[in-house]
């Protein structure tokens, strides 16, 4: 269902015409952070990249209103995406390494737990 306004409490999924925030890809899982117009904020607790182009910032007003078409400052969690980052790399490090050690047929499948 499409709304024009959300208020606090309300959890909504959030499309912009631009963002900072990192989608959910090739294993690595997305940022969170928040969107906020001034005493408005929304918690942002998943990215998910949608029909190939769309990120969609899913999560919950925290306080105020947010109306459809008014612009928000996005705020990326930055500490949370540097150690997914560092974390996403080792993973490929680690499956590296176990390939070389224990044959062709070791495949990485998802990290994501």
């Amino acid at each position: 269902m499409l709304v024009d306004t959300a208020n606090t409490g309300d959890n909504v999924q959030i499309l912009l015409n631009q963002t900072p925030f990192y989608a959910e890809s090739g294993g690595q899982v997305g940022d969170h952070g928040t969107l906020v117009r001034g005493d408005s904020v929304f918690t942002v607790t998943d990215t998910q990249k949608k029909l190939g182009k769309l990120y969609v910032h899913v999560g919950m007003v925290t306080s105020g209103t947010l109306t459809v078409g008014k612009g928000v400052e996005a705020r990326v969690d930055r500490a949370r995406r540097t150690n997914i980052r560092a974390h996403h790399s080792v993973t490929h490090l680690l499956h590296e390494a176990l390939r070389q050690t224990l044959g062709d047929h070791i495949a990485q499948k998802g990290s994501l737990q």
